[in-house]
């Protein structure tokens, strides 16, 4: 849930990965499975 807010404040891929401290796959992953779930 947090990775989609930072991503809808304008964040990047690679800076919400180094925030959270996950890799920059997990975090489109993430961003795109939320969105197919739509």
């Amino acid at each position: 849930m947090e990775i989609r807010v930072l991503h809808r404040h304008g964040k990047g891929i690679r800076e919400i990965a180094r925030q959270m401290g996950n890799s920059r796959n997990t975090v489109r992953r993430y961003l795109r499975d939320e969105s197919a779930a739509r």
